[in-house]
């Protein structure tokens, strides 16, 4: 169906949208294509956007890049410059920093040697369904963001020197499939993190 057409229909009195003769058939001034009149230039998009082409022409305020639309910022200073706000403290999921603290207590070699002894002690098996050997994960009894909480850990000083966070007693060897039954608000999720 061509324009004019489809013009001819919206001002037909069957067209249950019809607005008393608002759609009203016009002529580009460049072009000739049929337009309706509400385009108060009497111009086509394509020639409107030719013709105001240099008047809209933005800046980053950053980097002084071209950018055809409204905005002060490119997309890339944009997102970097908006995505502060969401960061950190200004998360609407912040908890006081414990993710950060249980990745770096998760880091230190003290760690790693107290995962060793937890293993060692259960003589690599799983406490629950006693599988030997696999992917195994040590479990916190007494998980890391209560003892941050309880003892209110803040720097690498405070945790080596926390004697619970390194207590044998506190961790137990388990697989990953027991593992995440006994966390089952973590599921899959807890690949890359910690193990509690």
């Amino acid at each position: 169906m061509n324009r004019l057409k489809y013009l001819k229909i919206l001002n037909s009195n069957k067209n249950p949208n019809y607005r008393h003769g608002k759609y009203t058939i016009s002529k580009c001034r460049i072009c000739k294509l049929d337009i309706s009149r509400q385009s108060r230039s009497h111009l086509c998009r394509n020639c409107w956007l030719k013709q105001n082409k240099n008047n809209y022409k933005f800046k980053c305020l950053k980097c002084n890049k071209n950018i055809s639309y409204g905005a002060k910022l490119c997309q890339y200073h944009y997102i970097k410059t908006n995505s502060i706000f969401y960061k950190g403290k200004n998360n609407h999921q912040w908890k006081g920093g414990k993710t950060i603290l249980s990745r770096i207590i998760s880091s230190l070699k003290k760690y790693k040697i107290w995962r060793l002894k937890v293993f060692k002690r259960d003589n690599y098996t799983c406490q629950i369904c006693k599988q030997i050997g696999g992917k195994l994960e040590v479990h916190h009894k007494i998980p890391i963001s209560h003892i941050i909480d309880l003892y209110q850990l803040k720097t690498i000083t405070q945790i080596l020197k926390c004697k619970l966070l390194w207590l044998i007693i506190n961790g137990i060897t388990l697989c990953k499939k027991c593992h995440n039954q006994v966390h089952p608000e973590k599921g899959e999720i807890n690949k890359g993190g910690t193990n509690e």
